[in-house]
This record gives C-alpha cells, sequence and structure tokens, in this order.
C-alpha cells in the first residue's frame, strides 16, 4: 500500500512537470505504513494488550520505527506542508479510535469508510505535493486533479467493500450494501471513466497522457469488474492495491515510447 500511495504522489509529480523529491517520498512511505498499522491494529493492540501474539508485538516494532522514521522526514517539511496534512492526519485519528471519549470511530459511521480513505489518498497525493513545490494550491488544474483522485480511489476502492460484504456489519451501509454489487461495480465503472476524462480534459494531453490514461481506465475497470464476494485472497489485498503503482510504470513507459 505504500508503495501504491508513493506511486500515486510520483505521478502527481510527474504531472506538475517537477523532478522527483525523496524526502517526499520517504515521508510519505513511512507515514502510509505507520497510519495503515494504526488504523488496523490500534483498537486490537488496546483490547488484548496482555495476550498480543509475537507476530503482532513484532508489528508494533516495525510499526515504531516506521513512525521514527517518519518523524525524521517530517520535521524536514515546512510548516505549511504540515498544516495541510493535519486535517488527513485527524481524519485517520477518528477512523482508528474515538477522539472524544463516548463518542464513535468514523469507521463504524454509515457511508464513512470509502469517503474517508478517499479524502485521504487525495490529500497525500495531490494537496500535499501541490504544497510541497510551492504550486498554487486552488489553481483550476489542481482542483481539477483533485477531484480525479478522489473519484479513481473510490472506484478502486469499491472492490474491497465488494470482497467485505460477507463480513460487514448492516449498520455501516457501505456502497454494495445499499445499492447492491452490480449497481457499484457500474458506478464504480463510471467515476474510472470520470476521472479518465478529468485528466484529459485539464490540459491538453499529449500522446503518452492520452495512452497512459486509457491503460489506465482499461485496467482498473477490468479490476471492478471483475470484483467479488468470492475473490482469491490476493485479488484486493495485492492486485487491486498494485493498480497505482502499473498506472506509474504505466506513465514512464509511455513517456519513453512517444
Amino acid at each position: 500500500m505504500s508503495l501504491a500511495v508513493c506511486s500515486l504522489v510520483a505521478i502527481t509529480t510527474i504531472g506538475l512537470e517537477y523532478e522527483q523529491d525523496w524526502i517526499l517520498l520517504a515521508f510519505v512511505f513511512f507515514a502510509t505504513i505507520t497510519g495503515y498499522n494504526f488504523t488496523k491494529y490500534a483498537m486490537l493492540a488496546k483490547l488484548h494488550h496482555r495476550s498480543l501474539t509475537m507476530s503482532l508485538r513484532w508489528i508494533q516494532v516495525f510499526s515504531l520505527g516506521c513512525f521514527v522514521a517518519m518523524c525524521y522526514f517530517g520535521v524536514q517539511l515546512s510548516l505549511k506542508e504540515l498544516v495541510v496534512l493535519a486535517p488527513f492526519l485527524l481524519l485517520t485519528l477518528a477512523y482508528a479510535t474515538p477522539i472524544i471519549s463516548g463518542s464513535k470511530t468514523l469507521r463504524t459511521l454509515p457511508g464513512a469508510k470509502i469517503i474517508v480513505i478517499a479524502l485521504c489518498w487525495t490529500g497525500t497525493t495531490v494537496l500535499l505535493p501541490v504544497v510541497y513545490y510551492d504550486s498554487i494550491l486552488f489553481d483550476t488544474s489542481v482542483m481539477i486533479l483533485g477531484v480525479q483522485r478522489l473519484f479513481f480511489v473510490i472506484a478502486i476502492t469499491i472492490p474491497f467493500e465488494i470482497r467485505d460484504l460477507s463480513y460487514d456489519t448492516s449498520a455501516l451501509k457501505t456502497l454494495p450494501q445499499v445499492v447492491g454489487v452490480p449497481m457499484a461495480k457500474s458506478i464504480g465503472v463510471f467515476l474510472i471513466l470520470f476521472s479518465s476524462a478529468l485528466l484529459l480534459v485539464q490540459k491538453h494531453p499529449s500522446i503518452p497522457e492520452i495512452v497512459s490514461t486509457a491503460v489506465l481506465a482499461i485496467l482498473a475497470t477490468l479490476f471492478v469488474l471483475r470484483s467479488s464476494t468470492k475473490q482469491s485472497t490476493y485479488y484486493c489485498s495485492f492486485w487491486v492495491e498494485s493498480l497505482p503503482i502499473l498506472w506509474l510504470l504505466d506513465v514512464v513507459l509511455c513517456h519513453r515510447l512517444f
């Protein structure tokens, strides 16, 4: 997942025509691991802190190391970059644990899961790079890019919600629960096509951009349409999560070939 998020940062950077900065990529890499492990294991560790298995203890140690690395690269960011990140940090905290005593987490709110994930990914992979490279945050092209990324992330999150349909409680009101699996897939395909179109209308696209966007749309559509409640173990956890990495390879290859 960290490589996927870093790939989206790199794609944003390429689109903005800036040189890749390894400090930014390293921060995003370790921050993603820290945030993901926190949201996945925080409540489990809290409830069973006296009986944690050895594997979970090693995950805690690994997460601590990633947190330290995140802090190391984080102090090299400017104040404005940290301010941009602050709302998404709060969203991550509120998703995993109640911020106010006695309140619920965002994870338990109906329909919130997919929106929180999309907002955090968009903030990290679009807004942060834009501010990092001193671009104008509210420029029209940047806003279109942000909307595109938001819709794209929502679309590729749908296979995960379809996978979890048998395990999620009805109170979560995930998209497949509300509209059904076929309609959820249709919405995902629409968002993919719409977000791909946004990539091409925000500026005069070059041939590499047209080809790479078309390849991305085809791959993402296939991933969404082939998702099911009885998918293989690694369908989402590896193949769907690797889509941003494939997108980055697609972009780099197309720029070299055309």
